[in-house]
């Protein structure tokens, strides 16, 4: 039964922390220990798509890329990757950033995530 339960609140978090499902805007900065501009940035940005996609899909919700942008810059001589997530539920965003970490920590080093509600989180 706890099982059952604890399966309950990932999902709902995972559902809240989709884009589309609240008011908020999220951007998430991952930090690579890649070299920029020498990386290829359109493997980051398919890899963290790849990877969202997954995490969604694990609790049923659909990847709509309406409401996701994602994109590469160079910070310091390092790849950053960014993803601005629209229409997002911020008080449930750490726990969706503590699960792509977990997920896909092996493609950055640091990531941080600020909202349009103030919050702002490292991971």
């Amino acid at each position: 039964m706890f099982r059952f339960l604890l399966l309950l609140c990932v999902a709902r978090t995972a559902l809240a922390c989709a884009p589309g499902t609240g008011n908020d805007i999220a951007t998430m900065t991952l930090h690579t220990n890649s070299h920029y501009p020498h990386s290829n940035p359109y493997y980051y940005i398919s890899q963290v798509e790849r990877e969202m996609r997954r995490l969604f899909k694990a609790y049923g919700v659909n990847y709509d890329s309406n409401y996701v942008r994602i994109s590469t810059r160079g910070v310091n001589g390092k790849l950053v990757v960014t993803v601005q997530a629209y229409s997002v539920d911020c008080k449930r965003a750490p726990e969706f950033m503590s699960k792509l970490k977990r997920q896909a920590g092996h493609l950055f080093v640091t990531a941080h995530l600020s909202c349009s509600n103030g919050m702002e989180r490292y991971v």
